[in-house]
């Protein structure tokens, strides 16, 4: 783990860092690629920055919400930057409730802004993955596998490589490309359904999470139901599509 940087008399966090980071080229990356989804790059850039806003406030929240107790000798530690007291699902969720009120607002093609929203969120699941590395979170439950990590004196799964070998994954098969453009909606749809996949599996290996009964966690089950709406909604673009291409012919 590699939880800080010094440099000279200042101590930088890394994993804040790397999250910073992620954001940034996540942020660049959408607004070059939003003309390749015919979207104004000025209204990806309001709609980013209102989403990162809530999804910041609202992972905090979420933590406070889950873990009060955390809290309750220091409430100025509410405000502090350390990204081990975010819940990440949870202000993602915010997050995206907060940019479909923006979308709604100014009426722009839901499924085009969500599709320009990919390339940043591919980007950003990708930092996110080394900002767990760095900082020791979401680790893994204990293994003799032969790539186990030690955290804590403890050999683990190394749950946070895991991570990042997903988001890898997602990025080479999701991102987009001039030569293959897909249907409006089909590219965001894919990349969430993908990775509420890759979270259910995840959390079999991950060890600091809540467990609702029977080794069942709350993360999977917000997984699968993110899941199951996101292949619902996949089937009526992928119907409205062969639709449109029968009355082409």
């Amino acid at each position: 783990m590699f939880p800080t940087l010094s440099i000279g008399p200042l101590i930088l966090p890394v994993p804040t860092l790397l999250l910073l980071l992620g954001i940034w080229i996540g942020f660049s990356q959408s607004e070059k690629y939003a003309d390749f989804f015919g979207i104004k790059q000025a209204q990806i850039s309001s709609l980013l920055i209102y989403f990162l806003i809530a999804s910041l406030l609202g992972a905090r929240l979420s933590y406070i919400a889950s873990f009060p107790t955390a809290f309750s000798n220091n409430w100025l530690s509410i405000v502090s930057p350390n990204p081990n007291m975010m819940d990440w699902l949870g202000g993602l969720l915010i997050g995206a409730f907060t940019a479909g009120i923006f979308i709604s607002r100014l009426k722009l093609d839901i499924w085009k802004t969500l599709d320009a929203l990919t390339p940043g969120m591919l980007i950003f699941f990708l930092f996110l993955g080394f900002s767990f590395l760095a900082s020791g979170q979401f680790y893994g439950n204990p293994t003799d596998l032969p790539w186990a990590i030690n955290l804590w004196g403890i050999n683990r799964h190394p749950t946070q490589i895991y991570w990042i070998i997903m988001a890898g994954g997602l990025m080479v098969f999701i991102w987009p490309r001039q030569k293959a453009k897909w249907y409006p909606g089909v590219r965001f749809l894919s990349l969430v359904s993908l990775f509420a996949v890759s979270l259910l599996l995840l959390y079999y290996f991950k060890a600091d999470d809540k467990y609702i009964s029977n080794g069942l966690r709350s993360a999977q089950v917000i997984s699968f139901v993110i899941l199951a709406i996101m292949l619902w909604q996949l089937r009526i673009r992928i119907r409205k599509f062969q639709s449109e291409l029968k009355k082409e012919i």
